[in-house]
């Protein structure tokens, strides 16, 4: 995407792949000129839209001439998540090991991924994010059981990576967002990347959502460290 602007906070344009139902595969905002990647899982027709980048926060718009260039490279689109994934119902598969690319097209797009555990352990998550910022918190990744009990939760404006106790075998689903609260009205939708990784063993020594009060308090084992966070202001 070759656009006339080239601010790093105002976004002026917004990029769309649609399917021939015109269903949304991904889409990107931008102000500068950037390079975007979608995943296309068969082969077909498929459209690009560009559009203004409407939104109360981004009031800009860039009449000058944008230019696209559309490269395919042929293959496994896996490791790209596909749209829409906006449930746990629709999440997508993550393995282990392997990263998989996805972004918060819009404020309101929540992404989500199943994860399999074999056995108990400690879920490891890599993130990587397209801000690096100390201050500002733009994403958070929340880990959840089967029936949508959040088990975790974390908020960050740079690369990190974050670990979750993993009670028992089963599926487990994670939710990348965006930070909204009144404090953080921040949002990139750059794209970022997830990798996932489970080390067997016992969760003993994490936290169990939720322990949100004296009936649910975990066990403490004297001189034994326990590990836990505060997810939310709240």
């Amino acid at each position: 995407m070759n656009v006339p602007s080239n601010p790093t906070v105002s976004e002026y344009f917004t990029l769309s792949l649609l399917d021939a139902n015109g269903n949304s595969l991904g889409r990107y905002q931008t102000g500068k000129d950037r390079t975007a990647s979608f995943g296309i899982s068969a082969a077909g027709t498929y459209s690009l839209k560009m559009s203004y980048a409407s939104s109360g926060l981004s009031p800009f718009h860039g009449s000058g001439e944008y230019t696209l260039t559309a490269p395919l490279a042929a293959g496994q689109a896996d490791g790209f998540e596909s749209e829409s994934n906006h449930s746990i119902a629709s999440a997508d598969d993550i393995t282990l090991g392997a990263a998989i690319k996805a972004q918060l097209s819009t404020r309101d797009d929540q992404d989500y991924f199943r994860v399999t555990a074999t056995s108990s352990g400690i879920l490891s998550v890599a993130m990587d994010v397209p801000t690096d910022s100390s201050l500002y918190e733009y994403f958070t990744l929340g880990f959840f059981d089967a029936a949508g009990n959040n088990l975790g939760q974390y908020q960050t404006g740079k690369d990190r990576t974050v670990n979750f106790g993993v009670a028992t075998s089963g599926t487990y689903y994670l939710k990348m967002s965006d930070v909204s609260s009144r404090f953080s009205t921040y949002h990139d939708s750059g794209e970022y990347s997830l990798t996932a990784s489970i080390a067997a063993g016992s969760a003993q020594g994490f936290e169990s959502e939720s322990n949100n009060s004296i009936a649910s308090a975990d066990d403490i084992t004297l001189d034994t460290a326990i590990k836990a966070q505060l997810a939310t202001k709240d």
